[in-house]
């Protein structure tokens, strides 16, 4: 009898197989028929996010008034339109993380 790895296991080894430079049809088409099943697609988008917040330099943070937007390099609040993001709705500190955060990829970008 085969006993069967937990679902956010699963979705760890889904990530790193679909990140590998080459993949085929087949894998392709099983992960699609993997992530169908609800518990299989909760665990992937859980995983998909822990990886993209351990990536980010900007993000999202609970602060006693709303969210803060953290800039992970300085501990600080992040500036954007000439405000520091705290006190902001959850909704509103995530889309600007999520434009600072492509400025920084630009930005790293063009350095290299």
């Amino acid at each position: 009898m085969r006993v069967s790895r937990p679902p956010a296991a699963q979705a760890v080894a889904w990530i790193d197989k679909l990140s590998r430079p080459s993949v085929s049809n087949t894998d392709v088409a099983a992960f699609f028929a993997w992530r169908r099943e609800p518990h299989n697609l909760a665990a992937y988008e859980a995983e998909a996010r822990a990886r993209k917040r351990l990536q980010s330099r900007f993000v999202a943070e609970a602060d006693p008034f709303g969210f803060t937007v953290l800039d992970k390099a300085t501990g600080e609040a992040a500036e954007f339109a000439g405000r520091r993001q705290t006190g902001i709705p959850k909704a509103d500190a995530e889309d600007i993380a999520e434009i600072l955060n492509r400025r920084d990829l630009t930005r790293r970008a063009r350095a290299n």
